[in-house]
């Protein structure tokens, strides 16, 4: 069942749920398949354990509810992290967690009304990269050499949205 409420055109978020372990190749935040046991004791710790400082959301296709990525957010008094992984083998991977950052950075920052949003994004991931700047979002790093993609390395790029209400004003000359 998805969220009405977090639905794009393409994906939508959810809650994870205990039945996800048999899809963690898409979500598992690991470079190597991860087997269905692992993935449900994974699953129950987690879940367990979710509090106001931690969340876990499942990214799935709006037709046919595949699932492509996982969320996992760490949510914090005044800004919140957001770690996305995708499956690997998907071709438009990359599209659809632009699209991810679209249904999430407005809900975190706009309605949980965070001060900064912060997500780490290759920077391969011209999609991604794209959403994060229509959305507003600032780099505000790069982390040189930080993923490993078959044949080398690509950068890390931190990217930040800050509330409305706490942008300042840049200061003048005068």
């Amino acid at each position: 069942m998805l969220a009405t409420y977090l639905t794009g055109d393409r994906v939508a978020l959810r809650a994870m749920q205990i039945a996800d372990k048999d899809h963690a190749v898409a979500w598992f935040e690991e470079d190597f398949p991860v087997d269905a046991d692992r993935a449900e004791k994974y699953l129950r710790d987690e879940l367990d354990e979710l509090t106001h400082r931690k969340l876990m959301l499942t990214i799935v296709r709006v037709d046919g509810e595949e699932i492509v990525g996982g969320v996992r957010l760490q949510l914090h008094p005044r800004h919140s992290d957001v770690f996305v992984h995708m499956a690997p083998a998907l071709d438009d991977a990359d599209e659809l967690r632009g699209e991810a950052l679209k249904l999430l950075v407005p809900w975190l920052r706009d309605e949980g009304q965070h001060i900064a949003v912060t997500v780490t994004i290759a920077g391969d991931q011209q999609h991604s990269i794209v959403a994060a700047e229509s959305l507003g979002m600032e780099q505000t790093a790069r982390l040189r050499a930080w993923y490993h993609r078959g044949g080398g390395r690509v950068d890390g790029l931190i990217y930040q949205a800050i509330h409305p209400r706490w942008q300042g004003t840049e200061a003048s000359d005068a």
